[in-house]
């Protein structure tokens, strides 16, 4: 049998990717059940922490990119040893990193194709969309 994955396990997993790329400090990343990864190359002395407190974290910078990111942060889905030292840290490695706009993250484009595919262009389709878009009242 097949096990599907849910958006936190695949935005786990592809953050966790994106982090591998780290080529200049070190980040180590404690995940909310208490095991922890370290990402980079870099030699700095000690890696900074970034403790994930839920595990909602995932799917929000998964949707929503560097904005989700500090949404979280506001959200007390995370916090840091050193929030200057990270932001540094993900600053340096922004080209290595690749984009994480919003309108960029993977799992956006698909959830925009999905709204797309569902408004798509039917008789009950066209209906909905009229109806959703224009006052047709009196």
């Amino acid at each position: 049998m097949m096990k599907l994955f849910s958006l936190t396990d695949l935005s786990t997993r592809v953050l966790g990717k994106r982090l591998q790329a780290l080529e200049s400090g070190r980040l180590c990343v404690v995940f909310p059940n208490g095991t922890q990864a370290i990402y980079g190359r870099g030699v700095a002395a000690r890696p900074v922490e970034l403790r994930i407190h839920r595990w909602r974290f995932f799917a929000r910078v998964a949707m929503g990119g560097d904005l989700g990111f500090a949404e979280s942060y506001m959200r007390a889905e995370w916090t840091t040893d050193d929030l200057t030292r990270l932001i540094k840290l993900f600053a340096d490695n922004r080209d290595a990193m690749g984009d994480s706009s919003p309108s960029a993250t993977w799992a956006r484009r698909l959830l925009e194709r999905a709204l797309h595919w569902s408004r798509r262009n039917t008789q009950r389709g066209n209906r909905r969309n009229i109806e959703a878009h224009y006052d047709l009242g009196n």
